[in-house]
């Protein structure tokens, strides 16, 4: 069963979801020159958001809980394999992490990515 999300996309409020429409409609925000990620949340440290480099070049991470448990995909992916993903994370799919290769950030990869 899937469980209500929150659903942020570059320079919009945020907004409550329940369905994949909803991811797929944040996902279609984000074809907007300028809008170039989406942050999912079910709690503040317990998410998944994804980075749009071109509409086939995407880079995905999520967070269950603490900075110990942060992972980023090891390749960019496809916009279709992205959403596959963020909804697998979304509906739990006990699959989901399976499909790509991931790898744990460390304390460093995260304190750059807040410098930039």
């Amino acid at each position: 069963m899937t469980k209500t999300y929150q659903v942020e996309v570059d320079g919009l409020a945020p907004v409550s979801a329940a369905d994949r429409t909803g991811l797929t409609r944040a996902l279609e925000q984000l074809e907007v020159p300028g809008r170039d990620f989406l942050v999912l949340s079910r709690a503040e440290e317990d998410y998944a958001q994804a980075y749009q480099h071109g509409p086939e070049d995407w880079q995905i991470e999520y967070r269950e809980g603490s900075a110990e448990r942060h992972y980023q995909t090891t390749e960019h992916q496809s916009r279709e394999q992205t959403e596959r993903l963020l909804w697998g994370w979304i509906s739990a799919d006990p699959d989901w992490q399976e499909e790509v290769t991931w790898r744990r950030l460390s304390a460093e990869d995260l304190a750059g990515s807040e410098e930039e």
